[in-house]
């Protein structure tokens, strides 16, 4: 195995698992794999409401995903970031849904369908027995995205015009015969509240070559904000030139955009375009200009107090995001996506196996989740550990170690009873850990904000910071088992340690006064002993957790030579378990069940099936 030592940037993040707030992992390296992947076309959904293609996204990138709210059960969108990013080579497979969306992907690539989270491709018995999608399905998400349109001059002379008209000051001042004979002034500002508007006016009089100058402007409540100007003729009429109203497609969108930073909103508590008034002759501007790329509009009643008329479009999410992706403004903080409800979806019209194979690339996202040509797309959780530090060497033999981790807890109050969990990847007390000593760094930094913490291992090591552990009013110390006899623990999981050595943990952890529970994880069919497991452990348990199996291709060849090897008389039942000969897990679940509520047991169980 490959060790080596990086410093992290962060240590404690955004969960993708249910039940957790945050996660922390002090080592990276893993056993488990994924093979979640799209086209490198693929449209990516960013934080400012424009697109990015997946191939081009950076790691740190800002872009949307979604997150299942535990107390509606709803999902929402929520701003999060790409934690890695990485390319492979799959099948392509192209998936056409009800609003011209198109989006080309493996057959292990997961969506979030109208039934739940579902594989691309899968099949009703053997190997590749999984939720799938198809044509009766539809996939959730927020419609058909775009790549961000070019700034031509015409769009820039439109954004001008609309900025300039809706918030700026473009005057000629004659004052002759008062002190002097002919006195004339000419005068241009334009001052707001969103610097990223006044620098993208600057910049685009600039490639007009009108060049102004940057000052602060006082506005009414006293307040000072950004503003640049210019006084001479030329330049009054260099612009006065520029912002002449013209028809063409270009001119309007970037009127629309213009106007809109100037005097639109994207609406505080719900996504609505509304963009507002007095002058007449804008305001059907303003509509020509929407009406053009098809937006459907109505006219708000005017506000008593300032007789100020609305242009609002009309439209859900769908229409909200394709005005911030069609027109582009420049102020991105108007767009009001995060926290809203994901509702729409895309009825499937067609799957179709191109019949190739391309490069296709993926991401990790703090959600678990990303926004993937308008489609709610799931990510890789685990693996991307390897993808994200480039590792050569193959999944499980390479260990990354965050030295400076317990450095990196932040000192602030910001994750006081929220949960946290130890770990979502690798095992915090790996044999390197009595070394590194970083599980031990964290717990400490950790104690004054008493988290909600869990704690999953295979390890015994976590008896020695007993002493941090009985510090934290809310804890879970929970072990895995998957075996109640150490020669099969010594075939599957030849590394960690024995089977007594963790039993006798949960005894030291129990007798400590710290809760306890145990993770029968995974269930091999007719080979792991729960009853068994419970058996030896239920005097000092205070929880189970059941989780089986979950076969996916990717891992099979490996089981299947394991059951060659060492149990060949059971891999016909294997291939039956998962299969549609018979119901084996749901009726597994179902004694699991019955076992739990007559022996009184506390239990979870999260199967796949």
């Amino acid at each position: 195995m490959k060790i080596r030592e990086i410093k992290a940037k962060s240590i404690i993040v955004k969960s993708g698992l249910p039940g957790s707030d945050y996660v922390i992992n002090p080592y990276i390296g893993c056993t488990h794999g994924c093979i979640y992947c799209l086209d490198g076309e693929t449209l990516i959904l960013m934080h400012d409401g424009t697109t990015k293609l997946l191939r081009d996204l950076k790691v740190g990138d800002k872009i949307y995903g979604v997150r299942k709210n535990k107390n509606t059960g709803y999902y929402y969108y929520e701003v999060t970031k790409v934690l890695a990013h990485w390319k492979t080579i799959k099948p392509a497979i192209k998936i056409i849904t009800e609003g011209g969306i198109e989006v080309v992907c493996s057959p292990d690539h997961k969506w979030f369908s109208n039934r739940g989270w579902k594989y691309t491709l899968g099949k009703m018995a053997g190997l590749l027995r999984r939720p799938y999608l198809t044509e009766n399905n539809a996939i959730q998400g927020i419609g058909k995205l775009i790549m961000k349109p070019r700034e031509t001059n015409l769009y820039m002379r439109g954004y001008l015009s609309g900025i300039i008209r809706g918030d700026g000051l473009l005057k000629r001042y004659d004052y002759s015969g008062r002190r002097r004979n002919k006195d004339i002034q000419y005068q241009f500002r334009l001052a707001l509240n969103d610097k990223s508007a006044i620098i993208r006016a600057y910049d685009y009089l600039d490639k007009f070559g009108i060049k102004t100058n940057w000052f602060r402007f006082e506005i009414s409540n006293g307040n000072q904000v950004d503003a640049i100007r210019i006084n001479s003729k030329e330049s009054y009429q260099k612009i006065k030139k520029l912002i002449e109203f013209n028809s063409e497609p270009e001119y309007l969108r970037g009127f629309a955009a213009g106007i809109f930073d100037a005097e639109g909103g994207g609406g505080s508590d719900s996504s609505t375009i509304r963009i507002l008034n007095t002058d007449t002759f804008l305001l059907e501007f303003i509509r020509k200009s929407l009406k053009n790329f098809k937006f459907h509009i109505v006219d708000d009643k005017p506000n008593k107090n300032t007789n100020c008329k609305a242009v609002r479009i009309r439209g859900e999410l769908e229409e909200y995001i394709r005005f911030f992706q069609m027109m582009n403004p420049a102020i991105k903080r108007k767009i009001v996506l995060e926290g809203k409800q994901v509702k729409r979806s895309f009825k499937i019209k067609e799957i179709i196996d191109l019949h190739e194979i391309r490069k296709m690339y993926d991401i990790t996202t703090g959600t678990g989740t990303f926004i993937a040509n308008g489609l709610v797309s799931h990510n890789c959780y685990a693996r991307f550990m390897k993808r994200f530090t480039n590792h050569p060497e193959p999944w499980g033999e390479f260990l990354d170690i965050k030295i400076n981790a317990p450095d990196l807890v932040p000192k602030s109050g910001k994750f006081k009873e929220k949960t946290i969990g130890f770990s979502s990847t690798t095992d915090p007390y790996l044999p390197l850990e009595r070394k590194y000593k970083l599980t031990r760094g964290i717990l400490k930094k950790l104690i004054p904000y008493q988290p909600d913490l869990w704690i999953l291992t295979k390890s015994d090591l976590i008896v020695r910071d007993i002493d941090l552990l009985k510090q934290f009013k809310k804890l879970i110390t929970t072990i895995s088992l998957s075996a109640s006899e150490d020669s099969i623990r010594k075939q599957v999981e030849p590394f960690a340690p024995s089977i007594e050595r963790r039993i006798n943990a949960l005894k030291i952890l129990k007798r400590a006064g710290i809760k306890t529970a145990v993770f029968i994880s995974p269930i091999l069919p007719e080979i792991t002993n729960w009853q068994e497991i419970i058996g030896k452990t239920k005097g000092f348990v205070d929880e189970f957790w059941f989780e089986n199996l979950n076969l996916y291709p990717s891992i099979w060849p490996n089981i299947k030579k394991w059951l060659k090897n060492y149990h060949p008389n059971i891999l016909s039942k294997f291939l039956e378990i998962y299969s549609s000969k018979g119901n084996y897990w749901n009726q597994k679940q179902k004694e699991i069940e019955k076992f739990g509520k007559e022996n009184n047991l506390l239990f979870k169980i999260y199967f796949h099936h």
